[in-house]
């Protein structure tokens, strides 16, 4: 029986792994097992996230539940950072962190259906890891909550800390939500990434950047920052932030105005460490919304510039029939490069 094993064992049956460059994607299959202890069946470990270095090597969260903080409201987990550094050729490292300076209300979440917490992390360079997380005044408000990051190594070195400008905003039963709405790395990870919030004032619809570099030393370097201003709050679906090809950035964003709710598509680019940015307009049609029906942008490998799709449907024949799914190519100077249109008819089930 499962309860009877002193050890669970994590089998990854296939694990691909992805060299991706500007130009070119390699693929790598490996089969191997990997055994992690277990502390009872009410502790079962989970992999919770997966990410992965240039060089092939994947780096693995592993949660336990802790039962006696989690309630049915709140799930908790053992307040300890436990990584697994699975290498190329097989070996697997398991490193278990003591995060120095991070309080403990950040291994909780509220009304947490999975084993998720307020914790996340972002693989810098080897030996370098970026762990975002909450410091409050008030753990039982979630609008005191700061977002902060802080560096250190795969032993928990701490190398530097900082505010990262983003805050906590009280929904219905005190259940965490942010001001943050995108972290992004540039596509030359060497130059940092940029941090995207509503801010300001968290009840704003404009959306402060901020770029950071993280220096060799493991130390934060605020670079530029900057507003862009909106006149309407966009939702989680109606929006997207990307690196570009001219190692800067991208926040595309679309709106519905009143008049016949007609759809816009802007994207404002962001200079690498330069102050400022630039707005167009990708594309403008009378074209209804469909909810919730994410932007989904990115560079493109294999031709020139960068991608969204976006999907619509005619606002005087709004019916299922009529959705259409729009794809724009453009570049960082906002010229477009193509633009393509298809009909996504539904499936017919007139046999059924």
């Amino acid at each position: 029986m499962r309860s009877n094993l002193q050890n669970l064992y994590i089998t990854l049956f296939v694990i691909i792994i992805f060299y991706i460059y500007p130009l070119h994607a390699l693929e790598e299959v490996k089969t191997f097992s990997y055994e992690e202890k277990n502390f009872g069946p009410k502790e079962i470990p989970h992999v919770l996230r997966i990410s992965s270095y240039d060089d092939g090597t994947v780096v693995a969260r592993i949660v336990k539940t802790n039962v006696d903080k989690s309630t049915s409201i709140k799930h908790c987990n053992h307040e300890i950072f436990s990584l697994r550094f699975i290498y190329p050729n097989g070996t697997v490292i398991e490193k278990d962190i003591d995060l120095e300076g991070v309080e403990k209300f950040n291994y909780c979440a509220i009304y947490n259906t999975g084993f998720d917490d307020l914790l996340e992390y972002d693989l810098i360079r080897p030996n370098q890891i970026l762990i975002r997380y909450f410091n409050t005044t008030n753990f039982n408000d979630v609008s005191t909550y700061e977002g902060w990051g802080m560096i250190i190594d795969f032993d928990g070195k701490l190398y530097d800390r900082t505010s990262m400008g983003f805050w906590g905003i009280r929904k219905e039963y005190n259940k965490l939500q942010t001001t943050l709405k995108k972290l992004v790395f540039n596509i030359n990870k060497e130059k940092g990434f940029i941090v995207c919030y509503n801010g300001p004032d968290p009840e704003s619809t404009n959306v402060t950047w901020q770029q950071y570099k993280i220096e060799f030393d493991g130390k934060f370097n605020k670079l530029t920052h900057g507003t862009i201003k909106l006149t309407t709050g966009i939702s989680d679906e109606t929006y997207t932030l990307i690196p570009t090809v001219d190692e800067g950035y991208s926040f595309v964003y679309k709106v519905i105005t009143n008049d016949l709710s007609r759809g816009q598509l802007y994207a404002t680019f962001i200079s690498y460490n330069q102050k400022g940015s630039a707005n167009f307009i990708l594309y403008q049609s009378n074209l209804a919304d469909i909810e919730p029906v994410p932007i989904s942008c990115n560079i493109e490998y294999d031709g020139v510039g960068h991608t969204c799709s976006v999907s619509g449907r005619e606002v005087t024949r709004i019916t299922t029939s009529n959705i259409t799914h729009n794809k724009i190519r453009f570049l960082s100077s906002g010229s477009i490069v193509s633009f393509n249109v298809t009909n996504l008819m539904p499936p017919n089930n007139t046999g059924l």
